[in-house]
């Protein structure tokens, strides 16, 4: 789907599916529409006035109030309809898990927990990596215990307790205890065309990488690498930032993987591709595709009561929590990629 921004009239996509990020929904005449398939056209694109310039004079640090403004002129939904008639369903659970991934579902196959979600089908599923036993494993644990499974939208932490919305219904959930297994997030890393379409993420990549034929990596993390082995893209990284792991580096110089480290990094479209240029290099490409380490999805996390904290040497907010996953400031547990762990 076509669809341009309010302020430049540019062009714009999602750069991942997950809902609730910027253009996975849009405003068309009026009506909040689901916007996840790749723009059909590229050309004419133009954006006379860069946004870095928030960054590189600190105008976000001095007048916070600025990322209102930006989101104003966004051409997504202002707001949601609340004349929707729900009825309402009040559940007791001992323990509730919010989220899935492996994760999550490994807690549902060792516990008598219920589980709610509005993705089963995470990118261990579209990674070719792991068409493996632990593939096979996942969808054993799905297929035994769907009925308790309910697939919907998290609400939060209410006084009543926590509501799960599944269609037109709402539901009440009271545990005991909860286990959070949100997972992460890739964030696009900071340069000049970070927002044009087709930069996308290691996570939206995987789901259409038919369409790519050539791509180049960013990032410092083992994810990066994996992307790398299944497009044969260059991987450009922050010079001064290796997060790799020795296994993954071996692996990249025994598969002939390219790492280059940059100090600067531009993208702009030309005749519906991206061109890409660092330091004194350059590369026409499909798609820009970042896999830095995850941020883990503190949304659900914070509404709960739960602390969390920032680790300036992975540049992450990472919920406070204890050897087992346990946060002690609220009382429930967090688990997998939301906790930080990034290797399946």
């Amino acid at each position: 789907m076509e669809v341009r921004s309010k302020r430049h009239n540019r062009v714009r996509a999602p750069f991942d599916c997950e809902r609730g990020l910027p253009y996975t929904e849009v405003n068309v005449n009026g009506k909040i529409v689901e916007n996840c398939e790749p723009p059909t056209r590229l050309h004419g694109l133009s954006f006379p006035l860069s946004g870095m310039y928030l960054h590189r004079v600190k105008l976000l640090r001095t007048f916070p109030w600025l990322l209102e403004k930006v989101a104003e002129r966004m051409n997504v939904p202002e707001g949601y309809s609340t004349v929707e008639d729900y009825r309402v369903e009040r559940v007791s659970v001992d323990t509730l898990i919010v989220g899935s991934g492996l994760s999550g579902l490994t807690a549902l196959s060792k516990s008598k927990a219920m589980l709610v979600t509005n993705d089963l089908y995470t990118d261990l599923f579209d990674d070719p990596l792991n068409q493996g036993e632990l593939l096979g494993k996942v969808k054993d644990i799905i297929k035994q215990n769907e009925g308790r499974i309910i697939q919907g939208d998290f609400l939060g932490k209410f006084t009543e307790g926590f509501v799960v919305r599944t269609g037109k219904k709402l539901v009440l959930v009271s545990p005991s205890r909860v286990i959070f297994a949100v997972g992460g997030r890739y964030l696009p890393p900071i340069f000049e065309g970070n927002d044009y379409p087709n930069v996308i993420s290691r996570r939206l990549y995987l789901k259409r990488r038919s369409a790519y034929r050539r791509i180049v990596v960013l990032g410092s993390s083992d994810d990066a690498i994996k992307t790398s082995l299944i497009s044969g893209g260059k991987i450009l990284t922050p010079r001064g930032v290796r997060l790799f792991s020795r296994r993954y580096l071996e692996l990249a110089e025994t598969r002939g993987v390219e790492i280059e480290e940059v100090d600067s990094l531009k993208v702009k479209p030309r005749d519906g591709k991206l061109f890409v240029e660092w330091n004194s290099s350059n590369l026409l490409v499909d798609a820009v595709v970042f896999a830095p380490v995850k941020q883990p999805r503190l949304e659900p996390i914070a509404n709960a009561g739960c602390e969390y904290r920032f680790y300036p040497n992975m540049g992450l907010y990472v919920p406070e929590h204890e050897m087992d996953g346990y946060m002690r400031s609220c009382g429930h547990f967090v688990v997998g990629g939301a906790r930080g762990i990034m290797d399946e």
